[in-house]
C-alpha cells in the first residue's frame, strides 16, 4: 500500500490491518536514491503475503537494498533472514539488538518459557545511537528509545518534504503504548524516551503496529506521555 511518493506499507498483522501474517509487525518500505529500505522484517511466516503487497505496488524484491531493524523482538526480526536471502539486502540493526540476533533463540525465556524463537540472524551493519547512515542511499538517523525493550531504536528520515519517524513499538496512533513483562521493559524509562521526542520535530509516524500517521503525527505524542504516566500511577492500560 503506497502511503506517499516514497513510503509504502507492505506488512501488518493482527495488531493492525491484518493484510499479512497474524504475527507480523508493520513492515514499511522507504524509497531512496539507490532502491528501497525495508523497516523491520515481520515474523517470517507466510512471506508470500508481503511479496503480494510488493507486486501490487510495483516493487521487485531485488530493488530492496537494506533491511533496517528497530528492535529484536520476534515479530520484527524473525523474517530478516528470509528477506536478506530473497533480496540480497544488508541488515542494519541497533548495537544491542545485534547481540541477540547473533545468538538467536528466545528473547526472554525467563519471562516467556513458551516464547517464540528466532534463528541466528547476524546483522551486516551495527548502528550506534545518534549515528546517521545510508540505507538504499537514504540518510537515516538513529535515536535510542528504550522502555519497550532496552535496545530499541527509532529512525528519522526526510521524505517527500516531511520529517518521518519510524519508532518501532514506542507508541502508536492515539497515544497507545505497549509495555510487556520482559525483564528489560521499564515504564519509567519508557516515559523518558517519550519525553525525549518532545525535543524533536516530525510530522509522519511509522509505528511498529496499528496504523501509520501521515500528517501532524506529533499531536499523538502528548497522548502517549499521558498514557504511560497513567500506567506509572497504577491505572490500567488503554484498551484497544
Amino acid at each position: 500500500m503506497r502511503l506517499s511518493e516514497s513510503i509504502y506499507w507492505i506488512g501488518g498483522g493482527s495488531v493492525g490491518p491484518g493484510f499479512t501474517a497474524a504475527g507480523d509487525c508493520n513492515v514499511y518500505l522507504l524509497r531512496g536514491p539507490e532502491g528501497y529500505a525495508m523497516v523491520d522484517a515481520g515474523c517470517g511466516e507466510r512471506p508470500e503475503l508481503i511479496e503480494r503487497q510488493l507486486a501490487w505496488d510495483g516493487v521487485k524484491p531485488h530493488e530492496i537494498k537494506a533491511i533496517v531493524i528497530t528492535h529484536a523482538h520476534w515479530d520484527h526480526v524473525k523474517g530478516a533472514n528470509y528477506w536478506r536471502e530473497r533480496t540480497g539486502a544488508k541488515i542494519y540493526a541497533p548495537e544491542g539488538a545485534a547481540e541477540y540476533m547473533l545468538r538467536g533463540g528466545q528473547y526472554a525465556p525467563e519471562a516467556r518459557p513458551d516464547g517464540y524463537r528466532i534463528d541466528p540472524t547476524p546483522p551486516d551493519e551495527r548502528i550506534a545511537a545518534g549515528e546517521t547512515f545510508a540505507a538504499a542511499g537514504l540518510n537515516l538517523t538513529a535515536i535510542h528509545l528504550p522502555g519497550h525493550c532496552a535496545h530499541m531504536f527509532g529512525f528519522f528520515a526526510e521524505l517527500d518534504g516531511a520529517r518521518v519517524l519510524a519508532c518501532g513499538d514506542l507508541f502508536y496512533w492515539g497515544g497507545k503504548v505497549t509495555v510487556f513483562l520482559n525483564p528489560d521493559a521499564d515504564r519509567a524509562i519508557f516515559r523518558q524516551s517519550l519525553l525525549r521526542l518532545r525535543d524533536e520535530s516530525f510530522s509522519v509516524l511509522l509505528p511498529g503496529h496499528r496504523y501509520p500517521v501521515m500528517q501532524q503525527a506529533q499531536q499523538h505524542l502528548p497522548l502517549a506521555i499521558e498514557e504511560i504516566e497513567r500506567q506509572l500511577a497504577g491505572q490500567p492500560a488503554m484498551r484497544g
